[in-house]
């Protein structure tokens, strides 16, 4: 399930029953990121809750597809937005865990502030490992990535492993997605200044760390209706 503009062409679908694991990563790593590129053409991710097709996909397709709606941004000089793509593997990941997902993805779709010129997007990349694919374990990739250059954005994967969101019945989960989001802001901090860009590091996680207390408490509070 890849996250995307309702414009976005589809995802390439891999075949289960081929053994060439770099065809199919190159496949998969080329769709989720071709939309960069067009980023002036509006292809961003919502603030709307996800169009689940879950249900209408044929029973083939190895990746569900959600649509997520947002009108095209319109970029002001030095100002940087922030966004959490996602690519789910699987149809066993339970409707919370995609919700808490979508939560912060809001969150970050909203952010916006002048740290940087060198770039114009902070983004991040969730690979959900799920019953068909296991993104961990195909691409070695568990927890947060270092940060890399691309064009005018810098980007992070994320791995997130199936036991994320299976243990403690997904209440680590939130916690877990918030710390490899914050590590990833650090890298891409660390890849500029290594470039010698300027950066507002300071201002840039302060402004983080009150999204991430937003979104953690707003699990603490509806916990602490739960157990009431």
């Amino acid at each position: 399930m890849l996250h995307h503009s309702k414009n976005q062409r589809p995802p390439h679908v891999l075949d289960p029953a081929s053994n060439d694991s770099t065809a199919q990563e190159r496949q998969v790593r080329s769709a989720s990121r071709d939309h960069r590129s067009h980023s002036e053409e509006g292809f961003f991710k919502g603030d709307a809750a996800a169009e689940n097709l879950r249900g209408e996909q044929d029973p083939g397709d190895l990746l569900r597809t959600e649509v997520l709606k947002k009108p095209p941004r319109h970029y002001a000089k030095n100002v940087n937005s922030f966004s959490l793509g996602a690519q789910i593997g699987g149809r066993n990941v339970p409707n919370s865990i995609l919700q808490e997902q979508q939560q912060l993805r809001d969150a970050m779709n909203r952010w916006t502030g002048d740290y940087t010129s060198a770039i114009r997007e902070f983004a991040f990349l969730l690979r959900v490992d799920g019953d068909i694919h296991s993104y961990t374990k195909i691409w070695n990739i568990h927890g947060p990535q270092k940060a890399k250059r691309k064009r005018d954005w810098v980007e992070v994967e994320i791995g997130v492993p199936e036991s994320w969101w299976r243990e403690h019945k997904g209440l680590a989960h939130r916690g877990r997605l918030a710390a490899a989001v914050e590590e990833g802001l650090i890298s891409m901090i660390e890849l500029l200044q290594r470039n010698r860009h300027a950066i507002n590091s300071d201002a840039l996680l302060a402004d983080w760390k009150r999204i991430r207390n937003d979104y953690l408490a707003d699990f603490t509070c509806h916990n602490a209706k739960t157990l009431v």
